[in-house]
């Protein structure tokens, strides 16, 4: 373990606002960023049978409460315990330790775990370490509810809690590391030459780690005998108003996402907003589209979930592309919502929720379309690649293969940056679940079987008390 130095490059990229405007903006930000998990709630459960959706919506509390807890307690530390090295902004000073399995000798930008911060304590104690946990909190527990929603009911009690406890508190804080965090992955330009590193700019993600967690527990433990609602037929007349405020929900909530993060300084959103939103609507319009083209109706259900698919494809890249790139982003994933929900519907396993239509897969197309459409207008200096010139271009920022005029394309190293991000998450949370949810039936089963030799042994016990009394 050792302690590294960084270098101050957020002053060469932000001209800093006022500071009070610039902390309400991030406090009220982090205030709107619950409204996305509290949306994805009344989406999913609109998908689900009625005692489930029950159940599902009330226990939103039970898992906000645990994933809170741990990433009070160690997330936040695991996540930002080194962001000081790369943010050199006062109040971050004191986050510079990263654990690396690499000597120095290889290079200072393969942190893998933060040391620094856990439950808060010095240095995570000031005003700007806590506006960075508020901002990012709400993103554990987003990341905690897609497995917990849809295993909940369909498997046993510890299963979902478990698939919980890993996306959010184990996952989530280490991806976030490895990307936020002065990580490896957000340094892969640096060490290795690949654009400006692996770019996530709202934490799509997240999404793609929920997601793949998700498939684990369904191939695991999630018991395909289950009923779902079936998108094929509408849902109850409450349930469309249910699942539309739901996905505006999203809208707002990612949208204030951006805005909380503290990291971004006074970086102009108008470009990201605006492609959030048109990445969003045309993830509804797909859907939408093609059921009147085949089926001469709408699906209230798959409309919002085109919505947050589109809204999820465009969070990773929404700073870093033109408007209409968003748009046939959103479009893109939305379109692939029907594909996949039906080939989910007839395989043999349920996925109740679409996570892997819904989530999945649509933070995957949006993460490697990065490498494609960024148009290098934007980015200047992200990931501490190019302050000055990038590519030999003044201003240049992260660029893909169809840039802007005047810009130069950075194929094919942005996308493979991308390519290598999206492997280390998709192994990393598959090869996880997959240990988590294999061992933990033997777990328990042993725990079981000790509890049941516990309670034989001192039925044993009583029996010979009593007779040695009657003796």
């Amino acid at each position: 373990m050792i302690e590294l130095t960084g270098i101050n490059f957020v002053s060469a990229l932000w001209a800093a606002p006022a500071p009070g405007a610039l902390q309400t903006a991030h406090i009220l930000g982090a205030v709107l960023s619950w409204l996305l998990p509290i949306g994805l709630v009344l989406v999913a459960a609109s998908g689900l049978t009625d005692e489930e959706a029950r159940e599902s919506t009330t226990a939103f509390l039970l898992v906000a409460g645990i994933v809170s807890l741990l990433y009070f307690l160690y997330g936040f530390a695991v996540q930002f315990g080194g962001v000081g090295i790369k943010y050199r902004l006062e109040g971050l000073s004191g986050l510079v330790w990263l654990w690396t399995p690499l000597d120095v000798r290889w290079g200072t930008g393969w942190g893998m775990v933060g040391l620094r911060g856990f439950a808060l304590l010095p240095p995570a104690d000031t005003l700007p370490a806590l506006s960075l946990f508020l901002a990012f909190l709400p993103r554990a527990v987003t990341a905690a509810l897609i497995p917990f929603l849809l295993m909940h009911r369909r498997s046993p009690l510890w299963a979902s809690v478990s698939g919980a406890v890993l996306a959010g508190g184990v996952l989530y804080p280490l991806v976030g590391c490895w990307t936020w965090g002065d990580g490896w992955l957000g340094n892969l330009g640096q060490n290795l030459g690949l654009g400006h590193g692996f770019v996530d700019f709202s934490g799509a993600g997240l999404f793609l780690l929920a997601g793949v967690l998700a498939f684990a527990g369904l191939e695991t433990v999630v018991r395909s005998d289950v009923p779902a609602r079936s998108p094929d037929e509408p849902p109850p007349v409450h349930l469309p108003l249910v699942a539309g405020l739901g996905a505006m929900m999203v809208l707002v909530g990612g949208a204030a996402w951006a805005v909380s993060n503290p990291l971004l300084g006074n970086r102009p959103l108008e470009l990201a907003l605006t492609n959030g939103v048109l990445g969003a609507l045309a993830g509804a319009f797909a859907p939408a589209l093609y059921l009147w083209f085949v089926r001469g109706r709408n699906h209230p259900l798959l409309a919002a979930r085109g919505l947050i698919a589109g809204w999820v494809a465009v969070a990773g890249l929404q700073a870093f592309v033109q408007p209409w790139g968003a748009l046939a982003v959103g479009f893109l994933s939305g379109l692939l919502l029907p594909f996949v929900t039906y080939l989910m519907d007839r395989s043999p396993w349920n996925d109740a929720i679409g996570a892997i239509s819904t989530f999945a897969v649509p933070s995957l197309v949006g993460l490697l379309s990065l490498g494609i459409l960024a148009d290098g207008r934007f980015g200047q200096g992200w990931n501490g690649i190019g302050l000055g010139s990038f590519l030999g271009v003044k201003g240049e920022g992260v660029a893909g293969l169809l840039v802007k005029s005047g810009m130069k394309p950075d194929w094919p190293g942005q996308e493979l940056a991308q390519l290598t991000g999206v492997a280390a998450i998709v192994l990393l949370s598959w090869l996880l679940g997959l240990l988590v949810f294999g061992l933990m039936p033997w777990v328990v089963s042993q725990a079981k079987s000790a509890a049941a030799r516990e309670r034989s042994r001192s039925v044993e016990e009583e029996v010979r008390a009593s007779e040695s009394n009657a003796n």
